[in-house]
């Protein structure tokens, strides 16, 4: 008897073993799903991260786009304000200029030159009073 409840035992704890190795195998099992499934789920998420990715690249691109029009209208808009400004600054000194008139300004001063007989700027018109001045005179030197 004690040899055959030694294979009994021998058995019983086969079995429960082989019981063990099916639960081993379905908890592997189970895992690999579980696995599976998020491996899936990674996979997903990988792709719409790399759509936002190409979205958020496209954005970026359009305004960068956007930004360099706009800087051009910014450029042509300062280049026809410089050149509205160069207009209206040469229309102001077309208008604000003003022209000698020679003729009129050498008539003038030859017809008082005439007048007083030899006068400049200094002295005006009438020239200078020849009493008032004895230029060296009045010194004993001068006579």
């Amino acid at each position: 008897m004690g040899g055959a409840s030694n294979k009994k035992s021998t058995q019983l704890q086969a079995k429960a073993m082989q019981q063990q190795a099916d639960q081993f195998a379905v908890q592997m099992g189970a895992m690999r799903e579980q696995i599976n499934q998020q491996t899936s789920s990674m996979a997903q998420q990988q792709e719409q991260f790399q759509q936002q990715i190409a979205q958020s690249q496209q954005q970026m691109a359009q305004q960068a786009q956007i930004a360099q029009q706009q800087a051009q209208q910014a450029q042509a808009q300062l280049v026809n304000a410089q050149a509205q400004l160069a207009q209206s600054q040469q229309a102001a000194n077309q208008a604000n200029s003003v022209k000698a008139d020679a003729g009129s300004s050498s008539s003038a001063a030859s017809q008082q030159g005439k007048a007083a007989g030899g006068g400049t700027m200094l002295t005006g018109g009438l020239g200078i009073d020849p009493d008032k001045y004895t230029l060296g005179k009045t010194t004993l030197l001068g006579t």
